[in-house]
Parts: structure tokens; C-alpha cells; sequence
């Protein structure tokens, strides 16, 4: 499968791209509580480019991050959810 660009991942917030198992979807709000459990786990966030974040920056982060949904130009990015195919809850 290729990438045509440019690539708009909004409509995968009504139609997920759905594997065997994993679902791929926009992230929104309601994954807030979950955002911020990972990014305050140290074990999580030991090889990313960031530190340990506050409840409260975990959520500024994901509210910067709201937008970014389409590939068009050099720079843009297309932030999804990862679940689990039986899960509720983005596994990353």
C-alpha cells in the first residue's frame, strides 16, 4: 500500500483504518486521561525527545497536537491513535 498525498486523516475519525489488530484514528480530547498516563511514566518516555510530563503538559501537548491530521508540505504530520482491535483505550 502507498501514501498519495496529500494525505487527509480526518475522515478516519468516522471511518478508522481498521487491522486484525490494531484500529488507527485521529487523536481527540477523550484521549487526554490516557495521553497523559503514558507521558508521566518514565519507563514510556526513557527513549523519546521529551521528559516526564504534567498531567497539565501532557494535555497542552495533545491540545498542539489536535490539528495535525493532514500530509501535504514538507514539516506537516498526521498524529494517530494506535488501539488495540479489542481495546477501548491507544496502546500508543
Amino acid at each position: 500500500m502507498s501514501l498519495r498525498l496529500p494525505f487527509d486523516a480526518e475522515p478516519l475519525r468516522t471511518a478508522p483504518l481498521l487491522t486484525q489488530r490494531l484500529l488507527l484514528r485521529p487523536l481527540g480530547l477523550d484521549d487526554a486521561d490516557d495521553h497523559a498516563h503514558y507521558q508521566g511514566d518514565p519507563e514510556a518516555v526513557r527513549s523519546l525527545r521529551w521528559p516526564v510530563r504534567t498531567p497539565e503538559e501532557s494535555r497542552e501537548h495533545l491540545l498542539r497536537r489536535l490539528p495535525s491530521t493532514r500530509l501535504a508540505a514538507d514539516g506537516d504530520a498526521a498524529v494517530l491513535a494506535i488501539v488495540r482491535a479489542r481495546g477501548s483505550s491507544p496502546a500508543g
